[in-house]
C-alpha cells in the first residue's frame, strides 16, 4: 500500500470493506479490497496520518552509505561510535556481503542534533571524525548519503475499527538505536494471530483490533 490512499468518507462498520487505491505513473488504478486493513507504510505512515491515528510526523532520521569494496581497511564485522555532535544518537561501520562496508548516522531525540543536520553531520563525521577515518582507510570510496526517519516512542493507539498500525508506522522500534527490523517481524505475527482470531470470531471492532 505504499503510496495508497485510503477511500473511506466515513466510519466504517462491521460490514464495511477497506478500498484503498494505488497509483503508479505507468498503470492504471488499482483497487484492492479487504476486511482488515493493516497500516505497515514505513515511519512516515502516510496513511495512519491521513487517518487521524497516527498524529505526528517521525521525530529521528538515519543515513546510509556503502563504501566500495577493495577502498577500505576496515577488517572488523562492525563498530559503533558516539561522536558528541550525534549524541544520543550513534554512528557505525558494518561489514556487508563481498567486503561491501556500510556507513550510518542516527540522529535521535533528546540532542542538539535536529533532522535537519543529518546530512552535515554525516559527511562530516566520515571525513573529518579521526576514529571513523581511521577505520575506514585513506583511500576509501564512498557513494552518495541516503536516509531514512525514525518514530520513536510508539504511537499512543495503533488500532481502530477494521484496522491496525504495525512495525515502523507504529513507532515499533528501539528508542536507543533507532533498528526496528526484528519489532516490525514480531508485531507483523502478533497482527497475523489477532486478524486470524478477529475473522474467526466475525469481530472487526476497535476493542477485536486491540487485543
Amino acid at each position: 500500500l505504499e503510496n495508497s490512499e485510503s477511500q473511506h468518507a466515513m466510519p466504517f462498520t462491521r460490514l464495511s470493506v477497506w478500498a484503498p487505491s494505488k497509483f503508479a505513473a505507468d498503470a492504471p488504478l488499482t483497487i484492492v479490497k479487504g476486511k482488515i486493513l493493516l497500516v505497515c507504510d514505513g515511519a512516515p505512515s502516510r496513511i495512519g496520518r491521513d487517518m487521524g491515528i497516527v498524529k505526528t510526523a517521525p521525530d529521528g532520521v538515519c543515513s546510509r552509505a556503502f563504501i566500495k569494496p577493495g577502498t577500505h581497511t576496515f577488517k572488523q564485522d562492525g563498530v559503533v561510535f558516539y561522536p558528541r555532535s550525534l549524541l544520543p544518537g550513534y554512528c557505525s561501520l558494518m561489514m556487508h556481503a563481498n567486503n561491501e562496508l556500510a556507513f550510518c548516522a542516527y540522529v535521535i531525540p533528546g540532542g542538539d542534533a535536529s533532522v535537519d543536520d543529518l546530512p552535515k553531520l554525516h559527511k562530516d563525521i566520515h571525513t573529518k571524525d579521526p576514529f571513523v577515518t581511521k577505520m575506514m582507510g585513506p583511500k576509501a570510496k564512498i557513494e552518495p548519503m541516503k536516509s531514512a526517519t525514525l518514530r520513536l516512542g510508539g504511537v499512543p493507539k495503533s488500532y481502530d475499527e477494521q484496522m491496525m498500525i504495525v512495525g515502523d508506522a507504529a513507532g515499533f522500534i528501539d528508542p536507543l538505536t533507532g533498528e526496528g527490523i526484528q519489532y516490525a517481524m514480531d508485531g507483523a505475527l502478533l497482527a497475523a494471530d489477532a486478524c486470524e482470531e478477529a475473522l474467526l470470531e466475525d469481530n472487526l471492532s476497535k476493542g477485536s483490533m486491540k487485543r
